[in-house]
């Protein structure tokens, strides 16, 4: 197993983030050949945001804020 380094800038804040993927299953995922999260299940679900979307973490939050609290949820 070969680990390569993805640099991404997120395309909201350009900030660069260093990821470490292995080469097989990355060229695989992007070939069409199989799900992200089947594909490099190791890396956390920001990382693999951030690789389809060049979005980071803080801006996808950011972005999509935790919804508020509905009536549906205190009858829970």
């Amino acid at each position: 197993m070969t680990n390569i380094a993805k640099t991404i800038a997120c395309v909201h804040c350009s900030k660069s983030f260093i990821i470490e993927v292995d080469e097989v299953r990355y060229k695989r995922w992007c070939d069409g050949l199989g799900f992200i999260q089947d594909e490099l299940p190791e890396l956390e679900s920001w990382e693999r945001e951030l690789l389809l979307s060049a979005t980071c973490d803080e801006c996808w939050k950011e972005m999509f804020p935790p919804l508020p609290p509905t009536d549906e949820d205190e009858d829970e």
